[in-house]
C-alpha cells in the first residue's frame, strides 16, 4: 500500500475486512470494506492534498464513478480525519 495511506485512522470498535488501493479519475483512493457499531459499509478515503479543495458534492461525484457505490446509497463525506477525506457508503 502507497505511504500515502499509511497513517489513516480506524476507530477502536471498527475491523477492516478488506483493503485495496485502487484509482478512481487519476486518484489513488484506498477502498475499504468493514464493520463496525452495528454496521457494515464501505469506505473510498482520498488525500487532502488530493481533493481537500473539492465540495463534498464534487467529492460525492467521483465517489459514484468508481461504480461501488449502490444507486440508492447515501454517501456520507467525512472530512473530520487529518489528511484524509473519507467517503462512507452501502450501509447495511
Amino acid at each position: 500500500m502507497p505511504d500515502k495511506f499509511s497513517d489513516i485512522f480506524i476507530e477502536s470498535d471498527t475491523k477492516i475486512i478488506f483493503k485495496k488501493v485502487i484509482a478512481i479519475n487519476g486518484y489513488d483512493v484506498l477502498y475499504e470494506t468493514w464493520s463496525g457499531d452495528g454496521y457494515w459499509g464501505e469506505s473510498l478515503i482520498f488525500t487532502d492534498d488530493d481533493v481537500g479543495v473539492m465540495t463534498d458534492k464534487d467529492i460525492r461525484k467521483v465517489a459514484r464513478t468508481s461504480g461501488l457505490v449502490e444507486n440508492r446509497s447515501k454517501i456520507i463525506v467525512n472530512r473530520s480525519y487529518t489528511g484524509f477525506v473519507f467517503c462512507n457508503f452501502n450501509f447495511r
